[in-house]
């Protein structure tokens, strides 16, 4: 039987999770400014067509912000799992 040692860096992985809910943020902002796009055109059907525009943008980003804010739960999910596993393995190793 030969011995393997695994280890996970679970806090760069909560670090990465971090970031991608800071990275969330920062769409969720870029979505909500979206609406403001329109404004100070003169021409109308200008104004329109690019607050039809300005408005599938915001849904979009809305879209990929909740996705960056699910990623970064399944991240972070996983840097505890990994924390669990470590441990348990650790603890039978060290067991008589």
């Amino acid at each position: 039987m030969v011995a393997v040692r695994v280890e996970v860096d679970s806090g760069g992985v909560l670090l990465a999770s971090t970031h991608l809910e800071s990275r969330g943020s920062l769409v969720a902002g870029q979505a909500a400014a979206c609406p403001a796009i329109a404004e100070g055109l003169h021409d109308p059907s200008l104004a329109a067509g690019v607050g039809v525009l300005a408005d599938v943008a915001a849904d979009v980003l809305e879209l990929v912000a909740m996705d960056l804010g699910l990623l970064a739960g399944t991240v972070r999910s996983g840097a505890v799992l990994y924390d669990r596993v470590e441990e348990r393995v650790r603890d039978g190793m060290t067991a008589p």
